[in-house]
């Protein structure tokens, strides 16, 4: 999910609604995306894409575009959905000033993810630092149950016995 001039744009599968993005741009008839993807321009852009999708291992990256009609499980709304480079393309086909936005926006959401991926890193390093912390204090109380404490106890159990009064009665006195 992306937020665009304060809109929600829709994802599936890595895949922007082009319906959302066509919203965010005003809604004119002439910029619909079906309008876009008859365009020599998109034809080409999605064949290229599909070509170096079959040239590399990227299963996700062989549906460059995907049209989801009905109701879904994900619940995501029904429209055509395209990969990152067809939406910058569609939206330099509306506008250079709505192309801009469009850049703007996936940059921003790029920057939100590094820093989510930092605090990421940094978070699961503090917790293997716990881990570990844990797993120390963890050997430390069972060498101090097993063996410090029972010794301990030994001493206090002896000393307790060499306080007691001992009286010893000869009878001779």
């Amino acid at each position: 999910m992306m937020i665009l001039a304060n809109h929600t744009i829709h994802a599936v599968d890595g895949l922007y609604s082009l319906n959302d993005l066509h919203t965010v741009s005003g809604g004119e008839k002439r910029h619909q995306p079906s309008n876009w993807l008859r365009t020599n321009q998109a034809q080409e852009i999605i064949a290229e894409l599909k070509s170096e999708a079959f040239s590399s291992s990227d299963v996700r990256s062989l549906e460059p575009v995907r049209v989801i009609r009905g109701v879904q499980a994900d619940n995501a709304p029904q429209g055509t959905y395209a990969c990152k480079e067809l939406v910058y393309s569609y939206a330099m086909w509306i506008s250079a000033r709505f192309h801009l936005k469009v850049i703007r926006a996936f940059d921003a959401m790029a920057k939100h993810n590094h820093h989510l991926g930092y605090r990421f890193n940094y978070l699961c390093r503090e917790l293997d630092t716990l881990e570990k912390d844990l797993t120390n204090a963890g050997r430390f109380l069972s060498v101090g149950g097993k063996q410090t404490k029972p010794k301990i106890e030994r001493a206090i159990e002896q000393t307790l016995a060499k306080m007691q009064l001992q009286l010893n009665f000869n009878d001779e006195a």
